[in-house]
């Protein structure tokens, strides 16, 4: 899913807290659109 997870051996801490990022901003939107599908 992280297109810099190549890079997270180089980089740990900023690689996995940007992934973790994009992950708590693309997870709740989706929750979002599967609810709005059910409803």
């Amino acid at each position: 899913m992280c297109a810099w997870s190549h890079k997270i051996f180089a980089q740990p801490l900023p690689a996995t807290v940007k992934c973790v990022v994009v992950l708590e901003n693309v997870a709740p939107s989706a929750l979002t659109f599967q609810r709005g599908l059910l409803t």
